[in-house]
């Protein structure tokens, strides 16, 4: 469901009318960088300008980064929860890997065929609903990769060991950097309990000293000399 367009509207239409579901399509990669931000602002009714186009790198796996992933993604299934799955792959072995240098994966040549007619089954669904549109149902359409690009299938070990080598390294260094964070917010935490505990200890030092003070002037004083025996359990005044 999470790939399949048609589900993920099925689930929107479960609390959102047809008629307030906006649909916004991706640009072709030869567009500027700033058309996908306009789309969305459209889409959302915010004046045009407001928002701030930002380049933000977020660079392709490779073909073998994406069959390692793969192959890990299916090891954690069932051995992790969702939210720490995500954590681990996203924010643990993603970043080592994306800084290889190989290929991103693209549709083969051989492969088209069935993806432009899914496209098209998937286009006239979309307009039979009369979803709100900002780009065009054309963005949709499938293209392939130039002949000779690799396939998932023509990797081997070696290159297998290298990506998994760079997943680990950057699941480490993340590792590294989470636990230094945590001793020193540890220390800030340890430091600020010592504060409070010298207060309070000095607040208690105070207080007793008044109370040793006022045991030594009872004499002087008959209500005092009542007070500090009833404090200590002794007898009342006589």
């Amino acid at each position: 469901m999470r790939q399949d367009p048609l589900q993920i509207l099925d689930a929107w239409e479960n609390q959102v009318p047809r008629d307030q579901v906006r649909l916004v399509t991706l640009p072709s990669r030869s567009s500027p960088a700033s058309v996908l931000l306009e789309r969305f602002a459209d889409a959302a009714g915010i004046t045009s300008g407001l928002l701030e186009s930002v380049t933000v790198r977020n660079p392709s796996l490779g073909v073998v980064e994406t069959e390692m992933v793969r192959r890990l993604n299916l090891g954690l299934a069932a051995k992790a929860s969702r939210r720490d799955h995500l954590d681990l792959v996203n924010r643990g072995i993603l970043p080592g890997l994306t800084a290889q240098p190989d290929r991103p994966l693209r549709l083969p040549q051989d492969e088209l065929p069935w993806a432009t007619s899914y496209t098209k089954t998937l286009t006239t669904e979309l307009e039979r609903r009369g979803y709100a549109v900002f780009g065009t149902l054309d963005d949709l359409a499938p293209r392939a990769a130039a002949s000779g690009e690799r396939r998932i299938d023509d990797v081997n070990d070696a290159e297998l060991l290298a990506a998994t080598e760079a997943g680990l390294q950057g699941l480490s260094r993340r590792y590294a950097r989470l636990r230094r964070r945590h001793k020193l917010a540890g220390r800030a935490e340890s430091s600020s309990v010592g504060v409070r505990e010298r207060l309070a200890s000095s607040t208690r030092a105070k207080s007793f000293g008044l109370r040793v003070a006022a045991v030594e002037h009872a004499d002087d004083n008959r209500l005092l000399r009542w007070l500090s025996r009833r404090k200590i359990g002794g007898p009342g005044p006589r």
